[in-house]
């Protein structure tokens, strides 16, 4: 897993889980905003992306279809992050070649692990 690419956008700074399990040869950015995260998508391709479902269902389109453009031979995987501690959450209605997942902020370890075996497996 050396050398992976992960693109956290998540407008918490203080929201550790479940980012906190990314595997430590993962090389991490972290963006805050949308804007911020598809200038780092028009420069590099991750491995995987994880989108905090706290930003609106308009912004959340428009990652998803940079992270689509991006993708080359199949879909980058998706993980939906719910952060208990935000009111409303957004999760748009897509399959997304059954590459898309959804952890929370109380996701455990074990729970982290056998989502991402998951996306990154499926077909």
């Amino acid at each position: 897993m050396s050398n992976h690419f992960a693109l956290i956008i998540e407008p918490n700074d203080s929201l550790l889980v479940p980012y906190a399990h990314v595997h430590k040869n993962f090389i991490t950015e972290r963006q805050s905003s949308i804007q911020s995260a598809l200038a780092i998508l028009a420069q590099k391709h991750p491995d995987i992306v994880f989108i905090s479902a706290s930003y609106s269902i308009s912004k959340i389109i428009d990652i998803l279809d940079a992270v689509k453009n991006k993708s080359i031979e199949t879909l980058i995987p998706v993980v939906f992050v719910v952060d208990l501690s935000h009111k409303i959450s957004h999760i748009p209605g897509t399959s997304w070649g059954n590459k898309l997942a959804i952890l929370s902020s109380i996701s455990s370890i074990s729970e982290y692990n056998s989502t991402l075996d998951r996306v990154f497996s499926a077909q």
